[in-house]
């Protein structure tokens, strides 16, 4: 059936077959083969992973064609309503643009012609900028120098002293020519936002038990409590589930929480993920289905890198401090992409880097350190070169910069309680024409 055609849709109709096309960059990238390259990979009996990725292979036109039929008839329901119009002709762009840098993906990976694959690539690093920004070389350069500087600072000797000679031998030229001045925001706006956190997520945080260590089954407890408490009907759908991914998650499309099977945390941790998870996407997505501009729950067009980084700087403003976040991320993004190291490259550098950090004069890294290390930066890695292997995805950029976005903000409204509601009213970005489209949505009655 064309749905252009088919006048008994609804726009909640056509929304919900929308969110059904939406395309999951994470899972489409998840190798078929990831398990056992990882242990060939770390074992050296391989120099790069070589991905297998059917979920990528899989898409085709049918995947487009849906898109936009979806999106045309968007726009005859919507005839009369351009504002909200456009916010549905922007979200269905983006998923077109998000299909293309997945088929791209699959073509630079089936593609056994250079002077193919090359175009290509030109073409999937202009959408992956569009989608979600570029890195900034000198930000890059500056942020490696800084952690080479703490390591050369060390009085090393030893197995650890060697480590560090062999860093450098791995590393670009360190030269900076001119120190990055990066953003700090001020401790009066650190002072407000711990204000906000705190009136903000005291309630949730108040139904975590005053105990050291939480099961996976007692962390679901606790979600499902404060899902009930806390929003009550509002949360009508929200589950939470035991899965066996690999971190806490919120798929917003999907109302669910995903808590991995077998993890712990301690109360520390169980608080700061509360915060994270539920008090910013849980939330925006729940204030956003409260209005009738739909897409307000699941993100308006460039919504990530402010989602992403609203979750980090609000455990941030709960605990009172300021900290960078994504420093590996943009660190390994750099190296791949303004120093051309490829994928077992990158990798020695990360886990070297990230050793040598933790390390100490009087030396004590064994083998177990090494190890854990080693098996964190391939999935550091990984998660750079997802899709390819090859080709450095910006997606991770959103831990940097959305956390220095959002911080940016908070300081240019400190202490305007109010402007920060609206901006927690859906899954938006800073932007003035995100705001206003805030202020334009109409409230479910």
């Amino acid at each position: 059936m064309n749905v252009v055609e088919n006048s008994t849709f609804t726009q909640v109709d056509l929304y919900e077959q929308l969110l059904e096309t939406q395309p999951k960059i994470l899972a489409s990238t998840q190798p078929d083969n990831a398990a056992r390259q990882r242990e060939l990979f770390l074992m050296g009996d391989i120099e790069n992973p070589d991905h297998t990725h059917a979920r990528l292979d899989e898409i085709d036109a049918r995947d487009f064609d849906a898109v936009t039929q979806l999106g045309e008839a968007l726009r005859v329901i919507l005839k009369n309503d351009p504002k909200y119009r456009s916010v549905y002709d922007e979200f269905t762009e983006t998923y077109s643009q998000k299909l293309h840098l997945l088929q791209l993906m699959a073509q630079y990976n089936a593609s056994q012609n250079e002077s193919d694959k090359a175009a290509i690539r030109e073409q999937y690093m202009q959408l992956n900028v569009e989608l979600y920004g570029a890195p900034d070389e000198a930000t890059y350069r500056t942020l490696l120098a800084e952690k080479m500087e703490k390591i050369d600072a060390k009085n090393l000797s030893g197995r650890e002293k060697e480590m560090r000679d062999e860093l450098h031998n791995l590393l670009p030229s360190l030269d900076v020519e001119e120190s990055t001045e990066r953003f700090k925001p001020s401790q009066a706006t650190i002072e407000w936002a711990h204000n906000v956190a705190t009136t903000l997520y005291e309630g949730m945080v108040a139904h975590i038990p005053d105990q050291d260590k939480f099961t996976d089954e007692e962390i679901k407890s606790v979600f499902q409590e404060i899902l009930a408490v806390e929003f009550g009907d509002s949360a009508a759908g929200w589950e939470v589930v035991i899965t066996d991914d690999t971190r806490i998650s919120v798929s917003a499309a999907d109302k669910q929480i995903a808590v991995p099977k077998g993890v712990e945390l301690t109360k520390k941790q169980l608080t700061l993920r509360t915060v994270h998870e539920i008090g910013v996407h849980v939330l925006r997505s729940i204030t956003g289905e409260d209005t009738t501009l739909l897409p307000l729950r699941l993100g308006l067009s460039e919504y990530y890198d402010a989602e992403e980084g609203t979750g980090m700087v609000m455990e941030q403003a709960w605990k009172g401090i300021f900290k960078e976040m994504g420093l590996k991320h943009y660190i390994t993004t750099g190296l791949v992409h303004f120093d051309k190291r490829d994928f077992r490259q990158a990798f020695e550098i990360n886990w070297r880097i990230n050793t040598l950090m933790k390390s100490s004069a009087e030396g004590g890294i064994s083998d177990e350190d090494i190890n854990k290390e080693r098996d964190s930066a391939y999935t550091d890695t990984f998660r750079i070169l997802r899709g390819t292997d090859e080709l450095p995805l910006f997606k991770d950029l959103a831990y940097y910069n959305g956390s220095i976005d959002i911080w940016k903000f908070l300081e240019s409204i400190r202490g305007d309680d109010f402007r920060f509601t609206l901006f927690m009213m859906g899954k938006v970005n800073t932007s003035q024409k995100h705001l206003r489209t805030i202020l334009g949505a109409k409230p479910v009655v």
